[in-house]
């Protein structure tokens, strides 16, 4: 067995492994796809890997275009537009900019014309007494694309809310026990109040509207589920424990960002949950399930680990969830374990040795390439303090 913990990466895998299909496997997914029965499709797409939106697609494809509109399209970034193409669509811009402000001109020469009927004392009582000038004036601040409050005056009368009066139809004191009585008899005790409502106007003894019951309920802060319900239930937290190597191990994937802007490396790390030793690690310029499933398989072979019963825990990235990974874990015998959802610190050992790689004196922040990756990470997954107890190999 070797000393080593590091694992060279495959170059074949990590290219693009987008699935790809030809027009005569697009025919027959389609063909198989018409001949389901109802209620078959979501088991059909599952099992095929596919979405009901790629199907979709290929059928208008094939309306549209024929056998040529399923081909396969040359990947990467669509043809830019010709320079004539981003003329035209710039002289659209400007020219509906130029509408807009000839129309607001034509309006403000309109209401200046029709505002000449007005008496014409000062300027300023014009323009508060005249509700054109007023109009006028909002479209001025309107062209210049300020608040429209600001070309008039604030008149607005701000009353205070006043207490609604006393009903004199409301219910007697006694009328208004009463109505408690039957809201929290046993007969009505866990009854909503249009329950309560019908079954009395059934059996004639009436004694308030539903908003009423619901108003006095609510009064006495009893307008919640009445029904008996069970209580809250707490659960004990599921937690792994390991009392002896080769037991639990959890993997996590990180990214080294490079000198090249948005472009960033990964860095596959397996830890051993006894003694935290890492027994596995590989750099490589993707992630996906194909580099994961080969990382395992290395690391699984070289440590000789017994995978019957052996637990592996992760989050639920794109890799960790993979059927191609969850296959891999079947047929070796071995249980997959992943965190909750939405909870970040479940996966603790594997993200405290990530910070401590992050943290690292030497950590040089980006990374020149995979070669400068690589021999920093070897570097310290092997120093004393990052790997302790070298005793324990898994």
């Amino acid at each position: 067995m070797s000393d080593s913990n590091e694992v060279v990466t495959d170059p074949r895998l990590e290219k693009r492994t987008r699935r790809r299909f030809g027009v005569a496997e697009n025919k027959r997914l389609l063909a198989e796809a018409d001949a389901l029965g109802y209620g078959e499709n979501g088991a059909w797409l599952r099992r095929n890997g596919l979405y009901a939106g790629q199907l979709s697609n290929w059928r208008k494809e094939l309306a549209e275009h024929g056998e040529a509109g399923l081909a396969a399209r040359k990947s990467g970034r669509k043809p830019a537009d010709s320079r004539d193409d981003k003329e035209i669509e710039r002289l659209k811009k400007a020219n509906a900019r130029l509408e807009k402000r000839a129309y607001v001109a034509e309006q403000l020469v309109d209401l200046q014309k029709k505002s000449c009927t007005c008496s014409r004392p000062t300027t300023a009582s014009r323009s508060s007494e005249c509700p054109t000038v007023a109009a006028c004036g909002h479209l001025q601040v309107r062209g210049l694309n300020a608040p429209r409050h600001w070309s008039y005056p604030d008149r607005r009368r701000r009353y205070q809310r006043k207490s609604e009066p006393a009903v004199e139809r409301g219910l007697s004191p006694a009328e208004d026990q009463a109505l408690l009585d039957h809201l929290q008899s046993e007969r009505f005790l866990d009854a909503a109040p249009r329950q309560v409502h019908g079954t009395l106007l059934s059996e004639g003894g009436l004694v308030a509207s539903v908003s009423t019951m619901y108003r006095r309920l609510r009064v006495r802060r009893e307008s919640c589920e009445r029904r008996t319900q069970r209580p809250a239930q707490h659960h004990v937290k599921p937690q792994l424990e390991a009392t002896a190597p080769s037991q639990v191990v959890t993997w996590d994937i990180t990214k080294l960002p490079t000198l090249a802007r948005g472009v960033d490396l990964t860095l596959y790390v397996i830890l051993a949950l006894f003694r935290r030793f890492v027994v596995g690690w590989m750099v490589a310029r993707k992630d996906n399930a194909g580099l994961a499933w080969h990382l395992f398989s290395e690391v699984l072979t070289r440590r000789q680990i017994a995978t019957e019963g052996l637990i592996v825990h992760q989050d639920r990235g794109s890799p960790m969830i993979a059927h191609s990974f969850a296959e891999l874990m079947s047929s070796l015998g071995g249980e997959q374990t992943f965190s909750p959802p939405r909870v970040s610190k479940d996966n603790a050992f594997s993200e405290s040795k990530f910070k401590t790689t992050k943290y690292w004196p030497s950590y040089p922040g980006r990374f020149r390439d995979i070669d400068h990756a690589w021999k920093w990470c070897n570097e310290l997954l092997m120093h004393p303090e990052v790997l302790p107890n070298l005793e324990h190999r898994t």
